[in-house]
């Protein structure tokens, strides 16, 4: 062997070992993120939305070094480029909307400071807002890309496929922590404690106002939902895995877990929560019906009834007279929506700017006595009211993609269950987003990327049609 043949020999060793350090060093930066982000209050504040994000961009930072420095790299198909390049192309646009700012808002002025910007550009009228989404925005990119090249390995054949063990073990930590979180907020409630994990009071006042972490209910709720159908989709993929011979096992365990996240849901008092987790166990069901038999399907919508009726029992009267009660206003939303349509059509092509629409709404409100909204309470109407037409056209082609990477091609029949789940919890999201503001809380905006990086990952590589799946 030559010396420039063992100079390459080495210099290969080294950038090994280098690959391997850093994807050992992501794992507690991965797991922090996802596991501790719920448990500082849903990452709701400005500062641990910011550290999040800086942690996540670690981990992609972390994941890319490592691929980098892999002897191999996986391949990448024409579908993830183009999520790629939509990915890149909202990064540049909420970045243009920050160096084009049209305005930094004052609080203590309650006054927009203006200043000159190029008008065909997409603009933000609160600078520094939409600064904080944009480092926000590149750690849910850091997170999404990092998290899902963390889910694939190379074979000594330099071919990559699924890290299945990876894969549970994350599944497994997620489902325990919602559990834990879960059993706290029950704890809570039992107690009637008025402070958030007995250490912050409620804004609101109300002991029944927040759940758990969340100091608001509706947060705790969209959180479950994102957890419990991805636990359901787990138990049936490892069950599918063990084969028709094993039916006890540790995969057991990730029933009850499921059906705790559930019961988190339901007793969190959000109406909306409960109603996205009866539609979420209908899909479900018609999946099951769909792929296995009738019988089945019926079998499941008994249980997910009972469960349902049962979690809506142990709620109390509280979710039971929420639901009684008459409010045309839809709890004080209806002048809110007009509001916000009205901003939409003075600002219908590039918006307000992200982050923007707390500053820009006092300035829409029929009189003082309106209450100053920081959200519009329907993230999909804000996403316009931001964005634009045309930001909104690539956030929604974006999701479009990454559903569509999920499911181009049937999955492996071990991985569809929780491939179906996922999308279930991602859909179920997405429909609680029509009503509350799921994606303005950074905490759940971080597990609902990680659903979108593993759903990607669960169809790498892409195969043929699955068989009929077999639920015994």
């Amino acid at each position: 062997m030559g010396h420039s043949q063992i100079q390459k020999h080495r210099r290969k060793r080294k950038e090994g070992a280098f690959a391997r350090a850093c994807d050992t060093a992501s794992d507690p930066v991965l797991y922090g993120i996802l596991l501790l982000s719920p448990w500082f209050f849903g990452a709701s504040s400005r500062l641990a939305a910011g550290g999040f994000a800086c942690a996540a961009i670690i981990f992609g930072s972390l994941q890319f070094l490592r691929l980098r420095t892999s002897q191999s790299a996986p391949q990448v198909s024409k579908p993830v480029r183009v999520l790629g390049w939509l990915n890149a192309a909202l990064l540049m646009y909420v970045a243009i909307s920050v160096a084009n700012a049209r305005a930094v808002f004052s609080y203590d002025e309650l006054a927009f400071n203006y200043r000159d910007n190029i008008s065909w550009l997409p603009a933000s009228y609160h600078q520094p807002a939409t600064l904080n989404r944009l480092l926000q925005l590149t750690g849910l990119t850091a997170l999404f890309w990092g998290l899902r090249a963390w889910l694939l390995r190379a074979s000594s054949s330099g071919e990559w496929a699924l890290n299945e063990k990876r894969l549970k073990r994350l599944m497994w930590a997620l489902a325990i922590n919602a559990t834990v979180m879960t059993a706290i907020a029950f704890a809570q409630r039992g107690l009637r404690a008025t402070e958030i994990l007995w250490t912050f009071p409620s804004k609101w006042g109300s002991r029944v106002a927040f759940f758990g972490p969340f100091p608001y209910r509706g947060n705790a709720a969209q959180y479950f939902n994102l957890v419990w159908p991805m636990v359901l989709g787990f138990y049936l993929y490892l069950n599918r895995a063990a084969g028709p011979t094993r039916r006890d096992g540790p995969h057991l365990l990730a029933i009850p877990l499921s059906v705790v996240a559930l019961a988190g849901a339901i007793g969190s008092l959000s109406r909306g929560g409960a109603l996205a987790a009866g539609v979420m166990a209908l899909a479900l069901v018609v999946w099951v019906s769909w792929k296995v038999n009738w019988r089945r399907a019926l079998a499941g919508l008994g249980a997910a009834m009972l469960v349902l009726v049962v979690g809506a029992l142990l709620a109390g009267p509280h979710l039971l007279s929420r639901f009684r009660e008459s409010d045309v206003t839809l709890s004080g939303r209806a002048p809110l929506y007009e509001n916000a349509l009205k901003m939409l059509k003075d600002f219908p092509l590039f918006g307000v700017g992200q982050g923007s629409f707390g500053p820009v709404y006092y300035t829409y409100r029929e009189s003082f006595d309106q209450l100053w909204q920081a959200y519009a309470h329907n993230d999909w109407l804000e996403a316009l009211v931001c964005t634009g037409i045309v930001g909104f056209t690539l956030q929604l082609a974006l999701l479009t993609t990454v559903l569509y990477c999920g499911f181009r091609k049937a999955a492996p029949s071990e991985t569809e269950p929780l491939s179906i789940g996922i999308a279930v919890a991602l859909l179920g999201c997405g429909l609680q987003a029509a009503f509350d503001f799921p994606f303005q809380i950074y905490g759940i905006v971080l597990l609902f990327t990680a659903g979108c990086a593993i759903l990607t990952a669960l169809n790498f590589p892409p195969t043929g049609h699955s068989p009929r799946m077999d639920l015994k």
